[in-house]
């Protein structure tokens, strides 16, 4: 098995920690943070970000395209966001997380991965799966910036 360590990235945002975890939590707009993520909605009843709580992120990859069943682990308004996807019914795959902390007025966001399987890492190569998830959470988290100042 292989198995991917994971990574980060983070950047100051001129919002409060509320604002910002609103717009990261709301997960039918993740489209418009991610680059791989094409389309996302809630299913089995859910509505909005709580433990337990599930959705359906479809996701895009040069000529790749799947779906993911996540499920949200850990759901602290201004705080964290957590959830862990599932790839073909194989169980948990990738734990992501974004962490929110007041600094300066503002947020400290930060977003985190981690690759339990490693099934993308062996389909691309773990290097450049690493490099592709870190370019894709830096242009996440950049989105994320942009709406959050211009509200």
């Amino acid at each position: 098995m292989v198995v991917m360590p994971g990574g980060e990235t983070s950047t100051h945002i001129d919002a409060a920690p509320e604002v910002v975890y609103d717009l990261v939590a709301d997960i039918t707009r993740m489209p418009q943070w991610s680059p791989e993520t094409y389309r996302a909605h809630w299913v089995g009843g859910a509505t909005e970000a709580r433990v337990g709580a599930r959705f359906r992120g479809w996701n895009k990859l040069g000529p790749i395209r799947w779906c993911t069943d996540p499920v949200i682990d850990a759901a602290e308004r201004g705080k964290v966001l957590t959830f862990t996807t599932t790839f073909f019914g194989r169980g948990r795959i990738t734990t992501w997380s974004y962490r929110f902390q007041p600094e300066d007025g503002g947020t400290r966001i930060t977003e985190l991965w981690h690759e339990e399987d490693g099934i993308l890492g062996r389909i691309t190569g773990n290097a450049r799966r690493a490099e592709m998830l870190q370019k894709g959470m830096q242009e996440t988290l950049a989105r994320v910036k942009a709406a959050a100042e211009a509200a």
